[in-house]
């Protein structure tokens, strides 16, 4: 369970990194899209952090 654990939280925060990249490249072209995907990101973050046991990402 431990190790499946993990695994998808290795897999989230990969998944923050692409967000990441997605809202630096849209950001002048669509700057309300980009504060979207930092919101979902910063929603993504807090999701983690409680999982992770509090773990600082």
């Amino acid at each position: 369970m431990q190790t499946s654990i993990a695994a998808a939280l290795r897999h989230l925060k990969q998944a923050l990194v692409h967000l990441d990249e997605a809202r630096l490249a849209i950001r002048r072209a669509d700057p309300s899209g980009a504060e979207a995907v930092a919101s979902l990101m910063e929603r993504l973050r807090t999701q983690i952090r409680c999982l992770d046991g509090g773990a600082d990402l």
